[in-house]
């Protein structure tokens, strides 16, 4: 199984969304999304292919804590809220047009500058209900708290 570059995006600005832009629906998609602080505490959250309908489920916790849910969410899949510094984040989807799309996404939040302070971490579980439609773009919100800085980037391959 080879992996194939499909789209990539980076900031020039602040902007309250980091959109891949179309690219070809593959079986498997990994994304590699990396966020930087315009202002504020955004909050990531993924939608697909344009779909603003309540179609997003998912399941999250941050640093081992309690889990929380986003059932039947217009607002996409929450990945994680209140984001005070710079994140990585990478996103592993299997994407069959007629199947609900199963999603892991995992982050790794800066915290304080130096080596002694540790990072934060978030893992999330997702499913995106449209089943008659393949993901064929990735649109990164960052919520009501903020928005995104200069250097926000998202690389997105695919495989069959």
């Amino acid at each position: 199984m080879t992996w194939e570059f499909l789209k990539e995006n980076t900031l020039t600005g602040t902007n309250t969304n980091l959109d891949s832009g179309t690219f070809t629906a593959k079986r498997y998609l990994y994304a590699e999304i990396y966020t930087t602080i315009g202002s504020g505490t955004p909050e990531l959250r993924l939608k697909f292919s344009g779909d603003t309908s309540s179609d997003y489920s998912n399941r999250y916790a941050q640093n081992f804590a309690s889990q929380s849910t986003n059932i039947n969410s217009g607002n996409g899949i929450i990945g994680i809220s209140a984001i005070p510094n710079n994140t990585l984040t990478v996103v592993y989807a299997k994407n069959i047009a007629d199947k609900e799309k199963l999603v892991i996404m995992q982050s790794v939040q800066q915290n304080t500058a130096g080596a002694g302070n540790v990072t934060s971490i978030e893992e999330c579980f997702a499913k995106w209900t449209n089943t008659s439609d393949a993901i064929t773009s990735f649109e990164i919100s960052s919520g009501t708290g903020g928005d995104w800085g200069a250097s926000s980037q998202i690389v997105i391959w695919g495989t069959d």
